[in-house]
């Protein structure tokens, strides 16, 4: 445990269960720099959602300064391959998608890509739309999105 860090269980919980009885849609905090938004995040509230399974996703506006988009992009896009078993990874990397019919399991092969591209922003939300579990999307910096 970090001694630097003031934990806020109470708050935390507030909001988690405030969001899962449907009370709360959307919770903001502003506050000026330096006073520990961040670290409630990422220390309070992404553990906690681990507990309630839900899928936090964390997104720092800041870390793609020239296109915000792909800081949204990246970051959905990691944390949702974090998430997928090991069986489907290997598959994955090895351009292998599995199928199933009635006579089984079948494994087919894609054409090797020349190139990796990045998912659209399109693919990114029909991703999280057929995601299995609750999402909850912790965006930080958005103010770099006025910029």
């Amino acid at each position: 445990m970090d001694r630097w860090h003031y934990p806020r269980h109470k708050l935390c919980d507030y909001i988690l269960q405030g969001m899962q009885q449907g009370l709360l849609e959307r919770v903001t905090f502003f506050a000026p720099r330096k006073r520990g938004k961040t670290q409630f995040i990422t220390r309070d509230v992404i553990p906690a959602c681990d507990n309630i399974d839900v899928l936090p996703i964390y997104i720092d506006f800041w870390s793609d300064k020239d296109s915000p988009q792909n800081a949204f992009i990246d970051a959905v896009t990691t944390t949702l391959e974090s998430r997928r078993n090991l069986f489907s990874k290997i598959l994955a990397k090895l351009k292998f998608t599995p199928a199933v019919s009635s006579s089984g399991v079948t494994v087919k092969a894609e054409a090797n890509a020349t190139s990796a591209q990045r998912p659209t922003l399109h693919s990114v939300f029909d991703a999280l739309n057929t995601h299995n579990t609750p999402i909850l999307l912790l965006l930080d910096e958005v103010q770099h999105l006025a910029t």
